[in-house]
């Protein structure tokens, strides 16, 4: 009786373990910034790289808008390719 009391974890130490996890996670995902303000890094980090990718996209239109012949726009269709290329994934199975 007293062995099977050991295998089976009770509710509080099941809480105590998710609340660990919870904490551990919390720790490794959000920045606490010098105002007090919590920040959580992966949200940080991709909408730092979206608002970059669409000012270097709407820079390309512009320019691939104003450029007078084909040879001036090689440049700024490379940079846009390359950018939505990095942002659409391969297709996979």
């Amino acid at each position: 009786m007293d062995e099977t009391k050991s295998l089976h974890p009770t509710a509080t130490q099941i809480n105590l373990r998710i609340n660990e996890e919870e904490k551990k996670e919390a720790l490794e995902n959000n920045w606490r910034s010098c105002s007090g303000c919590i920040i959580d890094k992966r949200s940080l980090g991709f909408f730092t790289t979206l608002g970059i990718s669409l000012l270097v996209i709407a820079f390309c239109i512009v320019k691939l808008s104003l450029a007078l012949s084909c040879e001036a726009t090689n440049t700024w269709m490379a940079l846009l390719t390359f950018v939505l290329g990095v942002w659409i994934k391969s297709p996979t199975m």
